[in-house]
């Protein structure tokens, strides 16, 4: 497929899907049980459960989303109206999974806090809303805290630290985008952003990174290189790399937040230039999971800290808190965490295209309309 006749990207889609799925998968056997069951910290397993490495790996796609669509298109109105959504488009389903916190800390189902020490997780799960829930800091949380000061003592999902992050980096990259027509070199300037940023150590430069990649798809860059069969053993030769190089790190507690960067840079190109993974990318499972992985992420917190936390309290009464429950615990809390994530998909699309339908009809004909007299 000619990548020009593309608007939306599967494989970013894919890959956002995974690395959602990878978060969680990493938040319930690596941090939830990891001190009790210790092989779920075995440290040859740390690049497939790796949630960090996977949140970087979303403030790329992110870059790379976000402007691809106005680099092929020059569509400066749809960049416009992206710019006006953006708050809307990550501050409704933050408030959404902010709400479903309140409601089970009203109704006592709230398990965190007994749970945290029967999986030696105190300085953890335990720390988790340790608050009495009122609905005016629920609401200056979820539409105004959670970008400027996200803080763990008055956090009604602990998850969405990213946000702050992914609001700044959205406002870099739409920065850039503004000048992008009139810059004589676009991928040069990306790369140096992204260069500088990484310097000062700061994540800001993964946006920037998915800037460059958007640009070398446009320009065919990743066709051309698919056409390669020595490139795809090699690509698969550099993702075992950084697998091992990640297990190291974590091994030795070693990692830099350069080396954090320069891994999660490359596993994204590793994918894009390898052309079997990006037909996996592609895939229907695959772009199922992307589709879904907002609302996965921002909702699989009310599970840990509602079924999971109560599963592990009812197995532990009964003594039944053995490894083989606990792949049963971890399992169910996945499932239902895809579930919850599935419906609440079917809800956020109703709300996006009534966003993009008020902002088309309301904002920016108004907008128009008033220019023109």
């Amino acid at each position: 497929m000619n990548p020009e006749s593309r608007i939306r990207i599967e494989e970013v889609d894919g890959i956002r899907g995974w690395a959602a799925l990878c978060v969680i998968a990493f938040h319930l056997s690596w941090e939830t049980f990891g001190i009790l069951v210790p092989q779920f910290r075995f440290w040859p397993t740390k690049f497939f459960l790796d949630g960090p490495l996977a949140v970087y790996v979303f403030f790329i796609l992110s870059g790379d989303a976000l402007s691809y669509r106005y680099m092929l298109t020059g569509n400066a109105s749809g960049l416009t109206k992206s710019i006006i959504k953006r708050y809307f488009r990550l501050t409704i389903p933050i408030a959404t999974s902010c709400l479903i916190v309140y409601l089970l800390m009203k109704s006592g189902l709230t398990w965190n806090g007994i749970a945290a020490p029967i999986v030696h997780r105190e300085d953890w799960l335990g720390k988790f809303i340790q608050f009495a829930p009122n609905f005016g800091s629920l609401v200056r949380y979820a539409f105004i805290e959670v970008y400027v000061h996200h803080a763990l003592g008055s956090s009604y999902n602990p998850f969405l630290w990213t946000m702050s992050i992914e609001m700044i980096g959205s406002l870099l990259v739409f920065s850039y985008l503004i000048t992008f027509k009139q810059q004589k070199n676009p991928l040069a300037t990306a790369l140096v952003c992204a260069a500088f940023l990484t310097y000062f150590d700061t994540l800001f430069s993964l946006f920037f990174s998915g800037i460059a990649f958007a640009i070398l798809r446009i320009k065919g860059y990743f066709d051309r290189i698919h056409a390669a069969k020595m490139t795809q053993s090699g690509t698969l030769l550099i993702l075992a790399g950084i697998a091992a190089t990640d297990a190291f790190a974590g091994h030795t507690n070693h990692q830099s937040m350069h080396l954090s960067i320069f891994m999660a840079t490359t596993v994204v190109a590793a994918i894009y230039l390898n052309s079997t993974l990006t037909k996996l990318m592609r895939a229907r499972f695959s772009v199922w999971l992307g589709e879904i992985s907002f609302p996965l992420y921002a909702l699989h917190f009310t599970i840990i800290v509602s079924l999971t936390s109560w599963l592990i309290v009812k197995l532990h009464v009964h003594n039944q808190l053995n490894v083989h429950n606990i792949v049963l615990v971890i399992a169910m809390s996945l499932l239902s965490a895809l579930v919850l994530a599935h419906f609440a998909s079917i809800a956020e699309q109703w709300y996006l295209a009534w966003l993009n339908n008020f902002v088309n009809n309301r904002v920016l004909s108004q907008g128009a309309a008033s220019r023109s007299e």
